[in-house]
């Protein structure tokens, strides 16, 4: 009987947390509706969904460890222009925290209206991440960044062009991916998802 108690209180918790976010939801889209503040918009939306990660952290998963999947945009410790949700995670998880960036070589996605888009080649003016990843062997590469600049890896300190992933509301397409994440995922070609799989 401790056990469902236990089980109802944190069904009671979710349900208020769920009532809250709403809450926030319906106050930054109406806000949105005014001012039509696009970088105003997308901090409150990142802000929430942090504050979310940080409650669940704290009255649900305690002392447990989370892995948060998301989109590079989002899982960012560092954005130059906008502020993102692993911004706001750093605040208080700094050296906990683990901000693993997702790179892909070639192949094909969906865009944010769900249409199939075929990946730009490579920069041939400038270095790209794909021709890091076109350089590597296998199908997948793992890097762990380095907090500071070593022989070989001095790339991931200077700005590199990473088109087909969304950094910012300006369509930048450079970054500093040290700056950005503690690892990358390289991964030689991706597809976007079928449905039903």
């Amino acid at each position: 009987s401790e056990k469902v108690s236990e089980e109802a209180s944190k069904d009671l918790l979710l349900t208020q947390k769920t009532l809250l976010n709403r809450i926030n939801y319906l106050e930054f889209r109406l806000q949105f509706v005014k001012d039509k503040d696009w970088n105003r918009r997308w901090a409150a939306r990142d802000f929430c969904m942090a504050d979310n990660l940080k409650w669940l952290s704290k009255n649900i998963y305690k002392d447990e460890k989370l892995i948060i999947i998301g989109h590079n945009f989002h899982i960012a410790r560092y954005n130059e222009k906008e502020a993102v949700m692993g911004e706001f995670l750093k605040e208080d998880y700094d050296e906990e925290m683990y901000a693993l960036g997702i790179f892909g070589g070639e192949g094909s996605y969906s865009n944010n209206s769900g249409k199939k888009k075929i990946m730009t080649p490579p920069d041939s003016n400038h270095l790209d991440i794909k021709h890091i990843i076109g350089q590597l062997k296998g199908r997948g590469n793992f890097i762990n960044i380095p907090k500071e600049p070593k022989p070989g890896a001095n790339w991931l300190f200077e700005k590199i062009i990473v088109n087909d992933s969304f950094i910012d509301l300006s369509s930048s397409n450079q970054l500093i991916l040290a700056k950005h994440y503690d690892g990358i995922l390289l991964i030689d070609k991706v597809s976007q998802p079928r449905k039903g799989e």
